[in-house]
């Protein structure tokens, strides 16, 4: 992911009903605004813990509203949290009280 980053997901709710791609976390930890598809997990987590826009499919009208509209608001969709489950061991927090997530290949 690079700064000024979108993550477009429009991805088959049945598929991914019940699972997350490793894209969404990708996106999650450079704090890039991420729109999913309406009714999978992603969506579902996501809107736990911060601004986002769903999308009810993936018409090329539909994706490009969905776009624009994180574009106009990038400040509010941008930065988010990473999210801390229930009943998962707390994070290291940084300076900003912001999660501390171990860089890429799970190396602290």
């Amino acid at each position: 992911m690079f700064r000024g980053a979108i993550c477009l997901q429009p991805y088959d709710r049945k598929e991914y009903a019940d699972k997350i791609s490793g894209i969404t976390l990708d996106a999650l930890a450079a704090a890039a605004p991420v729109v999913p598809s309406a009714n999978t997990w992603m969506a579902h987590t996501i809107q736990r813990f911060a601004p986002v826009v769903v999308v009810p499919d993936a018409l090329p009208a539909t994706l490009e509203r969905a776009v624009l509209a994180v574009i106009h608001g990038y400040a509010r969709y941008s930065g988010m949290r990473t999210p801390q489950m229930p009943n998962s061991a707390p994070g290291r927090r940084g300076p900003d009280d912001r999660s501390v997530a171990p860089a890429y290949g799970g190396r602290a």
